[in-house]
């Protein structure tokens, strides 16, 4: 499975930019997950068009969540007053799993 990580610069209504950040190609079961971890007011869910159509993304859209890849571990955190984790492995099916301590 190949994700994509997005972020680009959009002009909004009020003539301010706004930074579009997606996790692109995911599973439904995933994008279901990390939608019931951070709930819509803070994440978008979209299903993507074309030849991956059974694929989903989801779109950050509070300002204090951010996105951190490292070690084929994607991490989307919410930094607030509790902050919130949600972290999966990209796991190669040929690879063993190194649980973390």
């Amino acid at each position: 499975m190949v994700l994509y990580i997005t972020s680009w610069m959009k002009q909004i209504r009020d003539g301010n930019y706004r930074t579009i950040r997606r996790i692109v190609n995911l599973p439904e079961i995933i994008a279901n997950d990390i939608i019931d971890c951070f709930g819509i007011t803070n994440v978008l869910l979209g299903k993507s068009e074309g030849s991956n159509s059974d694929r989903f993304y989801v779109e950050l859209i509070s300002k204090d969540m951010s996105i951190e890849y490292k070690n084929d571990k994607i991490t989307i955190m919410k930094n607030s007053e509790s902050p919130t984790v949600y972290s999966m492995h990209i796991v190669n099916p040929f690879q063993e799993i190194e649980e973390d301590d």
